[in-house]
């Protein structure tokens, strides 16, 4: 599955469209990853969270959000701007 999404974030980036994640490890990484690959924009969306995470190394723009709710309004308004 790994392979499968990094493929795809690399078919869509060469296709000019940029990938926008959660910003963490495993799926997100992957599809980050093959934005990086394609040389599209590579966006992960971070939650402040106490225990963890930091954002993966294929992240272009990292945007930090303090609560889950404020990151989900974000990535909604963009999509509707597209």
């Amino acid at each position: 599955m790994y392979q499968l999404c990094r493929e795809t974030a690399r078919t869509l980036g060469e296709v000019g469209f940029g990938i926008i994640t959660g910003g963490g490890t495993g799926m997100m990484e992957a599809a980050n990853k093959g934005a990086r690959e394609a040389s599209a924009r590579s966006v992960g969306c971070n939650i402040e969270l106490p225990f963890e995470q930091s954002s993966n190394d294929y992240i272009d723009v990292s945007i930090d959000f303090r609560y889950l709710i404020r990151a989900q309004d974000d990535v909604r308004e963009v999509c509707r701007s597209l």
